[in-house]
């Protein structure tokens, strides 16, 4: 039988807003524009657990990178430079010819306030039941993941940022595979299932696995800004919802970001930077 944190392993990963410096006036090269995700470790029923913030810069021909923050742990994952940390101050001094430097912060704060909170709950033939537990049971398997909008969250958060919820598992010793609203695509040997809701709405996730061993990737929940591209007006596709189920397929066109964060997973942090490159093409 698979160990149950292998079986049952919950993962966020939010892109957040953009923190573009501003260009530098006359003739001087562009200032370094970044962007961020927070991959944030939950545990089986939604809690935060871990924290850590990948950055992704691009330099505009600038070779020195100052961040604030304050972090606990830091790791540069382009090169081999060591950072200059001096309290809350973080500088990268970098060789030339570098277009994109990436690197991983961990907070020393985790209290992250993000667009959404989440409860995840577990259901065995029936019956309540404890996530540790299911890794390898055999019936109807059925997993809920209550998506709460966060009133603290920023208005920005609030109001722009969309919501995946993923995971997939292992079809030889599957029988049945229900997700009402879901999006289901072959991952390999696995079947990978994705949900999707637009901002400010509360929702709720219900996946229902018959199964003689059960086996699953994980959950993978994604957050991503909305751009125009997505939706045309965000407060129309909120009051109208036949528009906003035809722009949920449209949000499903990022699907792949999903997916490639189902399968790299038990990866790790480094492991899961493809799929950022993919949320940012």
């Amino acid at each position: 039988m698979k160990k149950a944190d292998k079986c049952l392993s919950v993962f966020l990963a939010a892109a957040m807003l953009a923190s573009a410096a501003p260009v530098t006036a006359g003739a001087a090269a562009p200032a370094v524009s970044a962007d961020e995700t927070a991959y944030v470790s939950l545990d089986y029923y939604g809690k935060t657990e871990d924290i850590n913030v990948v950055k992704r810069y691009s330099l505009n021909g600038n070779r020195q990178v100052v961040d604030h923050g304050s972090y606990g742990d830091i790791l540069n994952m382009s090169n081999e430079v060591k950072p200059a940390v001096s309290g809350d101050t973080v500088t990268w001094n970098l060789p030339s010819g570098l277009q994109d430097f990436y690197c991983q912060y961990t907070p020393s704060d985790t209290n992250l306030t993000l667009p959404w909170s989440f409860d995840v709950s577990y259901k065995l033939n029936g019956a309540p039941a404890k996530a540790d537990k299911l890794a390898g049971a055999s019936g109807l398997v059925e997993i809920t993941v209550k998506a709460t909008p966060n009133t603290n969250a920023s208005d920005y958060m609030k109001n722009n940022m969309l919501l995946e919820v993923g995971t997939a598992f292992k079809m030889k010793d599957t029988y049945s595979l229900e997700a009402p609203g879901a999006q289901v695509q072959t991952l390999g040997e696995y079947k990978a299932v994705i949900f999707a809701t637009v901002p400010g709405e509360e929702e709720d996730f219900t996946i229902r696995i018959g199964t003689k061993s059960f086996d699953t990737t994980g959950i993978v929940m994604m957050m991503q800004p909305g751009t125009l591209s997505d939706f045309s007006d965000i407060k129309e596709l909120k009051s109208d919802k036949d528009t906003v189920k035809d722009s949920l397929d449209a949000i499903h066109d990022s699907a792949d970001s999903v997916l490639d964060t189902l399968a790299g997973m038990t990866g790790g942090i480094t492991g899961l930077k493809s799929g950022l490159n993919a949320a940012d093409e």
